[in-house]
């Protein structure tokens, strides 16, 4: 199991931007930290599905151009390493 840390200023801007404390994430689940932003904002959350900008042009599959893909085995591994 991975320790991650974030440090204090990391958590004061999560609950500057969320009006919820840290120590209160780390204990809710995603439904419940959504319901507590809602209320902070008053309106409710929007999931923006509209379609991406077609003068922005597409990179295409880097990762595939390049044969760059990572198996799941070697993240595996790096992971335990930790």
């Amino acid at each position: 199991m991975l320790n991650l840390m974030l440090n204090n200023e990391t958590m004061r801007n999560i609950e500057y931007s969320t009006g919820i404390s840290f120590s209160d994430i780390e204990k809710l689940d995603a439904l419940s930290i959504d319901k507590r932003i809602e209320e902070k904002i008053k309106k409710p959350l929007a999931l923006n599905y509209s379609e991406r900008d077609k003068r922005l042009p597409s990179r295409g599959g880097v990762f595939l151009a390049l044969r760059r893909y990572i198996k799941m085995s070697v993240i595996d591994k790096k992971i335990d390493e930790f």
